[in-house]
């Protein structure tokens, strides 16, 4: 808080919507086996925002977020963009096709998925005390660990839940999250 006139200064990425496209650069960079380069990351951060132009303004675009088909289609772009890189893909498919009965099975979704050394990470969705895409890095019986571009480092289990009123302070969408893994590009072997 600034001492003399006691306000306090927005920080950078509260009053903007691009936590998809920072979802998407954290989950490639954790995933893939070449590190990303920061002159990569700033590359890929600005094609993908020049994408997001869908006649709406920049300024709202910016304000108010991607949608989730929109965050695959860009995940699509990122993919092919880091491919001549990497000589591997990022591919993504939704965690869950309708939501579970309960917390208990979409976690067990993520926990069979997740694990970065083998190129499985998730692009988590999620609102109630955030409105936020974030990366999963890591997951256990109890807790999540998260790759975030806000600084969000973990998800307590007993937090969470898939609808208003489950008790959770974190909404989890179990539809609209994206499960990312790496394969050979088999373009490149035909």
């Amino acid at each position: 808080m600034n001492q003399k006139t006691g306000r306090q200064a927005v920080s950078q990425g509260k009053l903007d919507g691009l936590c998809g496209v920072y979802s998407i650069i954290n989950g490639i960079g954790l995933i893939e086996t070449r590190r990303m380069s920061e002159e990569d990351r700033r590359h890929l951060f600005v094609y993908l925002v020049d994408l997001l132009d869908d006649g709406r303004g920049i300024g709202t675009i910016v304000q108010s977020g991607i949608s989730f088909r929109n965050l695959g289609k860009l995940i699509d772009v990122a993919s092919r963009l880091r491919r001549s890189k990497t000589r591997k893909v990022v591919r993504r498919q939704t965690a869950m096709k309708q939501i579970p009965r309960d917390i208990d099975e979409f976690w067990d979704v993520l926990g069979d998925h997740v694990d970065t050394a083998q190129g499985r990470t998730v692009i988590l969705g999620m609102s109630g005390k955030y409105e936020h895409w974030t990366v999963v890095k890591s997951i256990s019986a109890r807790r999540m660990e998260l790759h975030d571009s806000d600084g969000l480092i973990q998800l307590d289990k007993a937090r969470c839940g898939l609808r208003d009123g489950d008790g959770g302070s974190h909404i989890l969408w179990a539809t609209q999250s994206y499960l990312l893994y790496l394969e050979d590009n088999l373009d490149e072997v035909l």
